[in-house]
């Protein structure tokens, strides 16, 4: 008898009393894990008890559901559509026990405004993290300086912070590092990162006016000045100039734009730091959406921080 074929129609239409739910446990951890063995390490079980209970899920719903690749166990259409109602369903069965409201079930779209550096370093990698945290959560990102009123307020604001900690309430959850950006010399130069380095001092600038992008101004009149990071690099891989970004935007766009960093003493230690403030998460700290996106924000930064130290 093969046991993993599927049950008849019938049967896979009984009432849901007559279903393990723990088996949407298993589904559950298996999708988020990618793993056999880390989604049984996860729930305290067993490989053999783990993938008994799949296959018993396997034949209520009539789908393989999870097929291995060699890199692990990758999902079929079929629980690719199944991973959120199950997640949610899930975060609902446990925040009743809990006697709260699970943020996957809320719906809630929580507002952000974020400066550049936020918006293509931080806000991807949190994004991720937020679909594991609560997937019916939802983000609307805007820039600072659309904050018009009262009413346009966002529940979160990702800025520049001063260096000093003292004069800000918000929270740096987040540190970088300035590097200067120039173009990619070609191989047969004789110009090295050394003498690009040397040279940093005679080369025209790029500097980032925006307040809301960088937390300093121009300082040399003679330099060419443009509204945020991402345009300074551009500039910079279609001439000799230099540009001084935070050393996670240069790591993730300067290959593809022809970039290469280099370390100049001018910059040795300096750093800046993002801040995360919101005068909605100590009023509705109750919120598990508000509580949801604070800590996949500070888990995508902690994680960032890493990158950066190693």
């Amino acid at each position: 008898m093969n046991t993993s074929a599927p049950l008849p129609l019938a049967a896979r239409l009984a009432p849901l009393a007559t279903v393990d739910l723990n088996l949407l446990v298993v589904f559950d951890a298996l999708h988020a894990e990618g793993s056999v063995s880390r989604a049984a390490t996860r729930l305290g079980l067993s490989q053999p008890a783990f993938s008994h209970a799949l296959t018993r899920l396997r034949r209520i719903v009539g789908d393989p559901l999870f097929r291995s690749t060699g890199r692990g166990m990758s999902p079929t259409p079929r629980a690719r559509a199944m991973a959120a109602p199950v997640r949610a369903a899930l975060g609902q069965l446990q925040s009743a026990l809990n006697g709260t409201t699970a943020p996957s079930s809320t719906g809630r779209v929580v507002t952000v405004a974020a400066n550049q550096y936020a918006r293509c370093v931080l806000l991807p990698a949190a994004i991720n993290t937020l679909r594991r945290r609560a997937p019916h959560v939802r983000l609307s990102v805007m820039q600072p300086d659309a904050i018009q009123d009262a009413a346009s307020q966002p529940d979160f604001t990702l800025m520049w912070s001063p260096i000093d900690r003292g004069t800000t309430a918000a929270p740096v959850i987040l540190r970088d590092e300035l590097v200067c950006v120039v173009r990619r010399m070609k191989r047969q130069q004789s110009g090295t990162r050394r003498l690009a380095a040397a040279d940093f001092e005679g080369r025209e600038r790029i500097e980032v006016t925006d307040s809301t992008d960088l937390p300093f101004v121009p300082s040399d009149p003679t330099s060419h000045v443009v509204s945020d990071m991402l345009s300074a690099m551009c500039v910079v891989s279609s001439t000799d100039a230099v540009a001084r970004v935070p050393r996670l935007l240069a790591a993730k766009f300067g290959p593809a734009l022809g970039l290469e960093i280099v370390k100049v003493s001018a910059l040795a230690s300096v750093t800046v730091a993002l801040s995360m403030a919101s005068a909605a998460h100590s009023a509705n700290s109750v919120d598990p959406a508000i509580s949801a996106v604070a800590g996949s924000m500070v888990e995508s930064a902690a994680r960032l921080a890493k990158r950066i130290r190693n």
